[in-house]
């Protein structure tokens, strides 16, 4: 299912409208495969704030090339079913997808605070694994 929808998002990455209504349905399918309460409960939010504000919108045509990119290779990471390598690996390839959103969103960086790097925000999750014990990882 993830693979054809994958596919659609593909086939639409010129249609901001139809791309954006694919792209949170793919995410909606993410999460819900996580079986994790919490974090379908911020999706929620964030689909609502998304759905609702115009301005979001171009957001979803600025790197289409690069969220396809970054599917397709989580969804090879979830084929393996290791877990742990999904939940190291998906952690860089969002964090990157996202800089390079927020880069093109805002060349100057005025809208963003300092971010850690790379190496700091794996540290700290990995200092954190203990937390996220018995969430599920896999998606079917």
């Amino acid at each position: 299912r993830l693979r054809a929808h994958h596919q659609l998002l593909r086939d639409n990455r010129h249609d901001a409208l139809s791309f954006m209504a694919l792209d949170l349905a793919f995410a909606r399918k993410m999460v819900l495969g996580t079986h994790n309460v919490a974090l379908e409960l911020l999706y929620n939010t964030v689909e609502r704030l998304v759905e609702q504000n115009p301005l979001a919108r171009p957001a979803f045509l600025t790197n289409p090339e690069g969220t396809i990119a970054v599917y397709e290779k989580l969804l090879d990471l979830l084929d393996q079913r290791d877990v742990e390598r999904v939940r190291n690996v998906s952690r860089g390839l969002l964090t990157r997808l996202d800089r390079r959103l927020l880069d093109k969103l805002d060349p100057t960086g005025i809208t963003r605070g300092a971010e850690a790097p790379v190496d700091e925000l794996e540290d700290d999750q990995h200092a954190a694994r203990g937390t996220s014990r018995g969430v599920r990882t896999e998606v079917s």
